[in-house]
């Protein structure tokens, strides 16, 4: 009996002492740090994949880099998401951002738009990152949360210009908002009095009312810009009798006025604005003037 006691004792003392003390976290990343100098990622990949790395987030961080530098890009976003996710004191928040950008890189929107809205969750001053998402929701065919999202990224951004009036002019089109539309397609012919785009966005509003005064003279106005948009789509000029004297009344008149005059209601304009702060919309900056507008921006105001 005390011969096998002994023997016990003897196998638990040899065994702590063959036992290798454990590697502190500066010693592990100092040992990546060398694999990486040797240009050797895989071999500090499985190196480090052998730690306890869910234990210490420094770990699982410098672990998402490492597959993001040997290229296992949806590695890397998984574990940057995991990351994020294991991140109790959310000090790591940019770690969603890196995964929904490696995200997007794979053409994954849905995981794209997913962790941009965990980045936003902490960071919603980001409006650069709002925009994105509003592109993402669109691309998925969510038309009230892309607008939604681009309203989010209004309100941070600190200059808003003719481009974002243009965008939401868009999203507003997108959502059959036709009388926000007008009005902030108007808002931006006040400046860019020939902006294509915006025409031919004004064109698709009267035609959805049925305008035929307007759609003529949207029809007229592109036709002396040299919109190819009407070769594209022949059934507005079709629909509107775009003939021989539309094309006379082009000659005698190069320069064809557009009518401002919008009879939408201050409640339902406000339908747009409903997200936005009371100054998110005081200034545009067209052809880099700055210029200010009163608020609130109810068209009888203006036009």
């Amino acid at each position: 009996m005390l011969s096998v006691l002994m023997r016990g004792l003897l196998l638990l003392l040899c065994g702590c002492q063959m036992q290798k003390p454990r590697e502190s976290i500066a010693e592990v990343l100092e040992a990546i740090e060398t694999f990486r100098q040797n240009h050797q990622t895989q071999e500090a990949i499985v190196y480090l994949t052998t730690k306890e790395i869910y234990k210490n987030l420094d770990l699982l961080e410098t672990l998402a880099f490492l597959y993001e530098e040997n290229d296992e890009k949806l590695l890397a976003a998984q574990t940057f998401e995991q990351l994020f996710h294991a991140d109790i004191d959310k000090q790591y928040i940019e770690c969603a951002f890196h995964a929904a950008e490696i995200y997007y890189q794979l053409d994954d929107i849905y995981s794209a738009g997913r962790c941009y809205r965990l980045y936003l969750d902490l960071n919603p001053q980001d409006y650069s990152i709002w925009f994105k998402l509003s592109d993402i929701e669109t691309q998925l065919h969510h038309p009230a949360s892309a607008l939604t999202a681009y309203f989010n990224g209004l309100e941070a951004v600190p200059v808003k210009t003719d481009a974002h009036i243009k965008k939401l002019s868009e999203l507003c089109f997108n959502n059959n908002m036709l009388e926000a539309t007008e009005f902030w397609c108007q808002m931006v012919l006040k400046h860019q009095p020939k902006d294509v785009a915006t025409l031919e966005l004004l064109l698709k509003v009267a035609d959805a009312h049925n305008d035929h005064h307007k759609a003529t003279l949207y029809i007229k106005k592109l036709k002396t810009l040299n919109s190819d948009f009407l070769e594209k789509h022949p059934e507005f000029c079709t629909k509107y009798d775009y003939h021989e004297v539309v094309e006379e009344s082009i000659e005698k008149s190069a320069d064809i006025v557009i009518p401002h005059d919008i009879h939408a209601t201050p409640q339902e304009i406000e339908y747009t604005l409903q997200q936005l702060s009371q100054t998110s919309l005081q200034s545009i900056v067209p052809n880099q003037l700055k210029i200010n507008f009163p608020v609130p921006l109810w068209p009888n105001s203006i036009y």
